[in-house]
């Protein structure tokens, strides 16, 4: 939806009972090879079904060049079932497992509405406030400055604000990037900004009558947390969501991850992957979050609890609700703030998935049983985006089993 956007099948049987292969019966034909899989909370599960749903992911993975994928099932507000697979290093030979930290891409974006909302709920703005009146440089659009630019239109696309990935593309650097989010989002934004260009920042239709997706609006969504709160974004996230989530591994940058336990994104090459560097870029609340399948469930869980994880309290009730509705329906028939709806293997399920360089990342609920799954991989999304949904047409297929 976004712009940030193998093993002989019986060694794939052997890995997915658990028997040992060794490297040194390697024929060396390639690097498309899938590693074990790493076994999570799955204790309810018949043997038999993990074994045949082990053999299917494997199998999924090898045929669409997967490298490494962490994926969970949670069901009743428990995580019933989450597992590992394939490698999380492919040179170091280090396997995925559910603690394996992966890059999120676009998925941050929940994490990011639900840190602004949080602020929303101690009423320090409403949703259809003109953001400039929270900033300390004006964010308006070039043809029709009088049209203001609302909370809720950063939170459903529909600002106008146009992602220039000539410039956004050119900032990607290895490690953390060094340019401050808000100066960034000033220099881009704000005429006489480095990277102002009216006609490739913005839409040429007014803010709130179209819409088209925004990674710059969500980094902006992301900003204004700090601006009216005057705690550093990501220090916001750790202290009212990754804390009370129990999220201890997450992460918006690099500095604050354990890069040991991180997945190396991969792209194929056509014979073999190549690794990134693990990168980063100035606009980070919109897809630079990393953290493992387990802290990710917990945060899905609480979504779907109306905004309550065990004892803690994250968001009120009336807001997940306020979250979870379509707010523009006449635009968009399938858009809340940030969630969106969209089918898996027929059902309506509310989510959001992520595409960056060597990263691909589902996470959705099915909203007639609040079954939730997740996928998270270390590969492209250019063969594997679909193989992601048929494992999770498995998943939601295998729920009631775990």
């Amino acid at each position: 939806m976004d712009a940030r956007h193998g093993l002989p099948l019986l060694i794939l049987a052997l890995l997915a009972l658990g028997c040992p292969i060794d490297p040194d019966d390697d024929d060396d034909t390639g690097d498309d090879d899938v590693g074990d899989d790493d076994t999570g909370d799955d204790d309810t599960a018949d043997d038999d079904t993990a074994d045949e749903l082990d053999q299917y992911i494997l199998e999924e993975m090898e045929q669409t060049h997967i490298p490494g994928l962490a994926a969970s099932v949670v069901v009743d507000g428990e995580i019933v079932w989450s597992r590992g697979y394939g490698w999380a290093d492919i040179d170091a030979e280090r396997a995925v497992t559910p603690d394996t930290e992966f890059m999120l891409a676009s998925v941050s974006k929940t994490i990011t509405a639900v840190a602004l909302m949080h602020l929303f709920d101690t009423g320090a703005f409403s949703l259809d406030d003109d953001v400039d009146d929270y900033l300390t440089f004006a964010v308006d659009h070039p043809t029709a400055p009088e049209v203001p630019i609302t909370f809720r239109q950063l939170l459903t696309h529909t600002s106008s604000i146009r992602d220039n990935w000539n410039v956004m593309g050119s900032l990607y650097v290895d490690g953390d990037s060094p340019i401050p989010l808000g100066e960034f989002l000033e220099d881009f934004l704000s005429p006489g900004g480095a990277y102002y260009d009216a006609d490739a920042n913005y839409y040429k239709l007014p803010p709130g009558s179209v819409y088209r997706y925004s990674n710059i609006g969500a980094s902006l969504a992301g900003y204004l947390v700090e601006a009216i709160s005057g705690t550093p974004f990501d220090q916001y996230c750790e202290q009212h969501v990754f804390g009370p989530l129990q999220m201890d591994g997450a992460g918006w940058h690099l500095a604050d991850v354990d890069v040991d336990q991180l997945a190396v994104p991969y792209s194929w090459a056509g014979s073999q992957y190549n690794a990134h560097e693990h990168y980063g870029y100035p606009d980070y609340p919109d897809g630079a979050l990393r953290c493992d399948v387990d802290e990710l469930s917990n945060f899905l869980i609480h979504f779907i609890e109306d905004g309550s994880f065990g004892a803690e309290t994250i968001l009120e009730p009336a807001t997940v609700a306020e979250m979870k509705t379509v707010q523009y329906p006449k635009i968009d028939a399938w858009q809340g703030l940030i969630w969106y709806y969209t089918t898996i293997g027929g059902d309506e399920v509310l989510g959001h998935n992520g595409g960056d360089d060597g990263v691909s990342t589902d996470m959705y609920y099915r909203t007639d049983d609040e079954v939730g799954v997740i996928v998270l991989t270390n590969g492209d999304s250019v063969e594997g985006g679909g193989a992601m949904v048929r494992i999770q047409e498995r998943l939601y297929d295998e729920a009631a089993n775990f």
